[in-house]
């Protein structure tokens, strides 16, 4: 596969990602007015964004690790200095708001989800960190663990046993743990495969790119669009987590969408087809800062819901959201996540 530097239909797609993201929570921005109970916006199928973020993320660690040789160090570096540092700032922004309002209780397993992502302390259920969107933060940072476990132990065949394992230990955890510790039942979630199928997608790009795949994958992707209306149940989380029988369904619904439709991206650029406009590559740019910032423009349409209009709660909600994204991903995050990288570097690499 002939290495880029950057996929253009990826950028693209995170956008669409974000915006589906975005589709799921504006039922809270409303303020249990009428609209909010209509069934499209009620629908909990945007969730299903998450699974796209998932899918493309597989694809992007794949990548990175190619560009960088194998290099678990390095691999592990950028991707914790990418995601971490503002993650924790964004947090921390959302509680002291939350907290101008009302008291905000913070719980022992709360900081420890935040702070160090996987759920140690937690039995029974599942904690949920303090940033409301975090939980899937802690699969993504999991995840990282895993692999540059792997590029450390096997290198080049690390993206192979990653799978094998991954995919063995979530069948074995689905039929015979029924423990109350909740650390087997989330790191093997069937949900952790959509990342998975990223890196196949990766690994087998050339191959797949075909027109006659192509066609194939657009079917699925339109068929397994409409699976994910009908199953939009599957989009509340909480229950998923919960439940392995539902992160199956949702894996073999919700994933082959996002992997079909992650799929029908890549071909359309590998084509020089230009149907990415460059206002969505840079919403795609900003996706990051556009999911972790929507707690908080959600508090703020909550109460413009709630005090004057709901219809302007929500409209606050959506171009708040997108347009503070943008701003932050230009000032805060862009020069943050290259400041701690190269002093991390300087740090943790030194030859």
């Amino acid at each position: 596969m002939e290495e880029k530097k950057r996929f253009e239909s990826l950028q693209c797609l995170r956008a669409v990602a974000a915006i589906l993201v975005l589709w799921a929570h504006i039922k809270f921005a409303l303020y249990h007015s009428a609209l909010s109970k209509t069934d499209f916006i009620h629908s909990a199928a945007g969730a299903v964004g998450v699974d796209v973020f998932f899918v493309i993320s597989g694809f992007v660690i794949a990548l990175t690790a190619s560009k960088i040789n194998n290099n678990w160090k390095l691999f592990l570096l950028h991707r914790i200095t990418r995601v971490v540092p503002y993650y924790w700032i964004i947090t921390c922004c959302f509680i002291i708001i939350k907290s101008t309002s009302y008291a905000q209780h913070i719980g022992t397993a709360q900081i420890f989800n935040t702070v160090l992502f996987l759920p140690l302390l937690d039995f029974g259920h599942f904690v949920m960190p303090l940033h409301p969107y975090g939980w899937t933060l802690c699969f993504e940072m999991w995840f990282y663990l895993a692999f540059a476990f792997l590029l450390c132990v096997c290198k080049e065949k690390a993206k192979r046993f990653l799978i094998i394992g991954m995919a063995s230990l979530t069948i074995a955890v689905s039929l015979l743990y029924n423990g109350e510790w909740v650390l087997p039942h989330f790191i093997f979630s069937p949900l952790v495969l959509e990342f998975c199928s990223g890196i196949l997608l990766y690994s087998f790009y050339d191959k797949l790119l075909s027109k006659r795949n192509a066609i194939i994958s657009a079917i699925l992707c339109v068929g397994s669009f409409i699976g994910v209306l009908y199953f939009q149940e599957l989009g509340w989380y909480d229950k998923i987590l919960e439940s392995a029988w539902l992160g199956w369904q949702r894996l073999l619904i919700w994933g082959t969408f996002a992997f079909t439709l992650a799929l029908t991206f890549l071909y359309l650029e590998k084509r020089n087809l230009n149907l990415f406009p460059r206002w969505l590559m840079k919403l795609g740019d900003a996706s990051y800062s556009l999911y972790l910032i929507q707690p908080i423009t959600l508090f703020y349409a909550h109460r413009i819901s709630y005090y004057y209009n709901s219809l302007l709660g929500g409209a606050f909600f959506i171009l708040g959201t997108i347009f503070s994204a943008i701003i932050l991903q230009k000032i805060v995050e862009k020069p943050l996540t290259g400041f701690i990288r190269r002093k991390a570097e300087k740090l943790f690499l030194k030859k």
